[in-house]
């Protein structure tokens, strides 16, 4: 007999208004031999509870919700002895491995879940309609085998993330292929799945908001502010410690805006060169390829004459000479990359026999603009950090040709706005997900291995 004292527990009444009401439930445990298992033990445990001892019993109501429940309590995984003899028997150290083996022992987990699931879909009208976010992502898992558990909602500015915890021994590729059953469930484009969240253990569902709010900046920092994290936190970067950064983003994504705002937190605290090669987007740009060209040639002078200051300082960086550094903001890197205009880069000598005898004269070495650029990218990229030199490399038509191994080494640090496909994301970041986002600064930074969804700010 319990008194129910919970607010939200809910009693049904009999005809003559009493609470005393018993509903039986019959338990087939030729179904599945765990049935037998689990309540043989629970039988067990209530003889010793009502003699008096202190016992460990499971919440039934959530057992199956989770299927570690059942098979820790069956397996007396809450017996500290019993845990210490099945270790050793699978050579496992922790908890964790030792449910996974347990569970992929159990022959007869699948076909309980099976029933579980089979049972959940035919006992409950699926009206979509009436579930809130929350529920409807639970219940289309739940539709393909997959038990999640809801811990909570972050609102954010431009997508609310919902978190659950998963099953144990839950593949989370699973979980991916399933995105877009999950938009068809909620009826919104563009949910993207995290399996699992950057630094827990949860997986999350990034639901597009109907209302997005855009922020201006207001906040002041000796580092870049890219922009505001789902929590509405700042998402800063250091400069100095990046070294570099790649930027990729379509038209309408919100990419030329996020250069502005980063042109205009830089400005004064950085020496600056900005190459805009459509010559359309920054009036204090330079557009000539060929000027382009021949400032990243200079470039690559100033960085070796840093380099032998430094020497004759004693100093290792740059910054200790009490010089400022230098930012190089390119817009569109991929017009400079494939430009074919010539360019002069040396000369040769060669001799030549004339009537009055043989003469050594020089002859100009030209090459493309587009492969002179490269090549003094790559130098920077590769060794002018130290001399306090950085690089914001930025992109509209992501490709492997142009973006290649040794450019995405030295750029570790990327961000990516929308982009138009799932293999432009995979170029940029290493995984898909870009393709999934909203525009208008709607952003993912890579950095440190580690993926962040952000707003960046709207002038």
């Amino acid at each position: 007999t319990s008194i129910c004292k919970d607010p939200e527990c809910k009693m049904a009444h009999n005809k003559d208004g009493t609470h005393k009401q018993v509903q039986n439930y019959e338990i087939v445990f030729a179904d599945n031999d765990l049935y037998f298992d689990f309540y043989f033990r629970l039988y067990g445990d209530m003889i010793r509870a009502l003699n008096g001892e202190m016992v460990y019993v499971p919440n039934v109501n959530t057992m199956f919700d989770n299927e570690v429940s059942i098979i820790a309590y069956i397996h007396r995984l809450d017996e500290t002895e019993e845990t210490a003899k099945l270790m050793k028997k699978h050579k496992v150290s922790t908890m964790s491995e030792l449910l996974k083996r347990e569970i992929q022992g159990a022959g007869n987990m699948r076909k309980l879940l099976k029933t579980v699931e089979n049972n959940f879909v035919s006992a409950k009208n699926l009206n979509y309609e009436k579930m809130t976010n929350h529920e409807k992502i639970q219940t289309k898992m739940m539709e393909h085998g997959m038990m999640l558990q809801f811990d909570s909602v972050i609102e954010g500015a431009s997508v609310d993330l919902y978190r659950y915890s998963p099953s144990i021994g839950l593949k989370m590729s699973r979980i991916r292929n399933y995105v877009d059953d999950v938009e068809q469930a909620l009826g919104i484009a563009g949910i993207r799945v995290l399996a699992p969240i950057s630094g827990s253990r949860m997986v999350g569902f990034e639901v597009p908001r109907e209302t997005r709010v855009f922020h201006t900046n207001n906040y002041t920092s000796e580092n870049l502010i890219v922009g505001l994290d789902v929590m509405g936190t700042p998402v800063e970067l250091n400069i100095e410690e990046m070294p570099h950064l790649l930027i990729a983003g379509s038209a309408g994504s919100g990419k030329s805006v996020f250069l502005h705002e980063v042109i205009r937190q830089v400005d004064g605290k950085y020496e600056t060169h900005i190459f805009d090669p459509k010559g359309v987007d920054f009036v204090d740009g330079m557009s000539d390829h060929i000027s382009i060209a021949r400032m990243l040639q200079k470039l690559v002078t100033e960085m070796k004459t840093r380099y032998e200051l430094m020497k004759i300082k004693g100093v290792r960086k740059w910054s200790e000479t009490g010089e400022k550094s230098t930012i190089i903001i390119i817009d569109e890197y991929n017009d400079l990359f494939m430009s074919k205009e010539k360019i002069e880069v040396g000369e040769k000598k060669e001799t030549k026999i004339y009537a009055s005898g043989p003469m050594t004269v020089s002859i100009p070495i030209y090459d493309t603009v587009g492969n002179v650029i490269d090549t003094n990218i790559k130098l920077l990229a590769q060794k002018a950090r130290a001399a306090g030199i950085h690089i914001i490399l930025a992109t509209q038509r992501p490709s492997v040709k142009v973006l290649d191994g040794d450019i995405k080494a030295n750029f570790s640090t990327r961000i990516s706005f929308r982009l138009p496909t799932s293999r432009d994301s995979m170029v940029v970041l290493d995984q898909d997900g870009a393709e999934k986002l909203l525009g208008k600064g709607d952003g993912l930074l890579l950095k440190d291995g580690f993926i962040t969804r952000f707003q960046a700010f709207s002038n």
